[in-house]
């Protein structure tokens, strides 16, 4: 089809008698139809039988042309005055049909505001999607707009071949024993003795890091039943009714396992969220047993390395690292130790090591302690001497005094958090201090003043962290 003008229309199609029909579509387009031959050498007959509402022909012409019109109005008053300047009969006046035709185009831009509302929409929720919903094995579940109701669970199966077992945790024997209670009732809940009932749950408390989930996993490990976990900031939610309906659907899938073990994360959180206290969590026969996990000792520590060394490629037996770095690590939670071996590791990987040796770890342990090394930090020899007397201050003055702490390295090298230099010690795990002890520890975190006043002739203010201790 040719785009043409009217005035185009007019000279070179009317005239000659060449139109046979025009289509006017959708009130804006006209559409011309055009004969073989001009209407004098035709031999055209009109034929019964309407079309749109006029008579149809024997030859209905071809549709090669068509023109935009501005107004039907319009139209039809210049296609008027233009058969009559030519002369034509009104009987042989072209027919105009009218029509209403359907456009892509247009159709789309009609649904365009609908179609960009539905799209926002899928796209809040795919960025929504993150787990919410019980999921496959070791898991999370699909989450989108219409599941925020659903509990965040991540759900181990008791076939899971990655299990956990009370082998593969240390450092907490106490607590390990009051769960392995558990277990015996998990496997044998039916062999209860002396009109005694199976535990409801425990309280695990203790600081981060300390092996509390690792404890959960191994339970649900060895007695052989699913576990399901979950966070109690999960059911913190800005929409009110989300958080008790989590709940609920948490409880709901546990009951559909029969024997289950679900554990809740970070449940002070939800606590002092809701108002609700300690007291009021820890009331009786909603937990049989609160069992504490502390920080491992020193023998707790070792037992710790071991299982974790065993993963790694050393130039010497586990045994023979586990009780040195014990004795460098004190106050180190189980989370600690495994970041030290790991870190461990990717130093000797870092210098191209085919094993990984007792130097990797000692700076592995300095990493953690005081940051990442600033080997392009310019300190003048001024500040590096006053550093070197600040901290062999501490040194030499715990060293002179009997109940002190135990200095176990001091260092200037500057690193992320520890500012200039730092000093480690090894804390004491006593829960009890003399009145000779608290007095040698502050004479050992202030003597450093003395000694600054007896090698500079001025005076130098203590750092912040010196008061603090």
């Amino acid at each position: 089809m040719t785009s043409i003008s009217f005035q185009e229309f007019k000279n070179k199609l009317l005239e000659p008698g060449l139109v046979d029909r025009i289509v006017v579509s959708n009130k804006s387009v006209a559409k011309v139809y055009v004969r073989s031959s001009p209407r004098s050498q035709t031999s055209d007959e009109v034929v019964q039988g309407p079309i749109n509402g006029n008579p149809a022909r024997a030859n209905g012409g071809q549709y090669k042309y068509y023109f935009n019109i501005g107004s039907v109005e319009s139209f039809e008053e210049k296609l008027e005055d233009a058969q009559e300047a030519l002369g034509i009969d009104p009987h042989d006046y072209v027919p105009v049909t009218y029509v209403s035709e359907m456009v892509l185009y247009q159709e789309l831009m009609r649904f365009a505001p609908t179609l960009l509302l539905l799209a926002s929409l899928l796209f809040m929720g795919r960025r929504m999607q993150g787990g919410l919903g019980i999921g496959g094995s070791g898991g999370r579940g699909g989450r989108g707009i219409f599941n925020i109701g659903k509990a965040q669970v991540t759900k181990v199966d008791k076939n899971a071949k990655n299990k956990i077992h009370f082998k593969d945790v240390a450092g907490c024997d106490e607590a390990k024993q009051e769960i392995m209670e558990f277990v015996h009732f998990l496997k044998n809940p039916k062999n209860i003795g002396l009109g005694s009932q199976n535990p409801k749950g425990a309280l695990l408390v203790g600081p981060p890091g300390t092996g509390k989930t690792l404890l959960a996993k191994a339970t649900a490990g060895e007695s052989g039943v699913p576990f399901l976990s979950i966070s109690g900031s999960d059911f913190m939610e800005m929409f009110v009714g989300v958080g008790p309906s989590r709940v609920r659907n948490l409880f709901q899938e546990a009951r559909q396992l029969l024997l289950v073990l679900y554990y809740l994360m970070r449940l002070m959180q939800l606590v002092e969220q809701g108002g609700v206290g300690l007291l009021s969590l820890i009331k009786p026969g909603r937990f049989d047993r609160q069992i504490s996990i502390d920080k491992p000792d020193i023998k707790g520590r070792d037992q710790i390395f071991q299982i974790y060394l065993k993963k790694i490629k050393l130039d010497h037996e586990p045994s023979y690292y586990s009780q040195r770095l014990a004795a460098l690590t004190p106050g180190f939670a189980g989370a600690d130790i495994a970041n030290v071996c790991n870190e461990g590791a990717l130093i000797a990987a870092r210098n191209e090591s085919a094993l990984v040796t007792m130097q990797h770890f000692e700076a592995a342990i300095d990493r953690i302690i005081g940051g990442l090394e600033k080997k392009n930090k310019v300190i003048s020899k001024l500040e590096r001497r006053t550093v070197a007397y600040h901290e062999s201050g501490h040194a030499v003055t715990g060293w002179f005094l009997e109940y002190a702490e135990p200095l176990l390295k001091v260092t200037i090298v500057p690193r992320g958090t520890a500012a200039l230099g730092f000093a480690q010690y090894v804390p004491n795990e006593n829960l009890l201090m003399t009145k000779e002890q608290l007095f040698d520890m502050t004479c050992m975190t202030l003597g450093v003043g003395q000694l600054n006043r007896f090698c500079w002739e001025k005076s130098r203010r203590e750092p912040k962290t010196t008061w603090r201790k």
